[in-house]
């Protein structure tokens, strides 16, 4: 087991833009929020808010790069997803830390990102919770979180697996989906249309 911040080159968190003086614009750099991120790591790119250059430039410190792990710390607790290249240039604010491991630390993003999922480290985080009303842990709780670092090949099988079960729940989902289309269709053709 290791701490999460021996294990990365740097973690930290963004600004929200409104408080510098800077709006919100409809079109422009991506700006992640904790509603820009699913319980299953997934963006949600229509949930994204979005901001100009010149903010983008004023927030060096919370600019996205591939790779970097993105894990919520107020509000919704543990939301986290693995930045990629599709949502960049992308921002974020103070409510989801910015996790960017080391080159050298042997620890899978997936692996990490399925461990924020466990009982261990969600146990972790509920003995660092502060405010009754909105829910948040520090920075120091993120650098200061105990993480399992197996051997690399078994992170890799284990992301295979999990990459697996992703896969077939997204067969199943929309096999569901297609199956609920072909319901509703052959109940209107049976029950809707004319009654006379």
């Amino acid at each position: 087991m290791q701490r999460l911040g021996d294990l990365s080159a740097k973690i930290t968190k963004g600004s929200t833009p409104t408080t510098y003086g800077f709006n919100f614009v409809d079109k422009g750099i991506n700006f992640i929020k904790i509603e820009s991120i699913d319980e299953n790591h997934t963006f949600l790119i229509d949930k994204f808010a979005h901001i100009n250059n010149e903010c983008h430039n004023a927030f060096k410190r919370s600019r996205l790069d591939v790779g970097d792990v993105l894990f919520s710390i107020a509000g919704a607790l543990g939301r986290s997803a693995i930045v990629t290249k599709d949502i960049l240039p992308a921002n974020t604010n103070q409510a989801l830390a910015i996790i960017k491991l080391k080159e050298n630390a042997k620890l899978s993003k997936l692996f990490l990102i399925s461990q924020f999922d466990s009982s261990f480290v969600k146990e972790q985080i509920e003995k660092d919770v502060v405010g009754a009303a909105q829910k948040n842990i520090s920075l120091q709780n993120i650098n200061d979180m105990k993480v399992i670092v197996p051997p690399i090949e078994l992170q890799k099988l284990f992301t295979q697996y999990v990459e697996l079960i992703d896969k077939s729940r997204f067969v199943v989902q929309k096999e569901i989906k297609d199956l609920q289309e072909l319901l509703d269709s052959k109940m209107d053709e049976y029950f809707g249309g004319d009654e006379g």
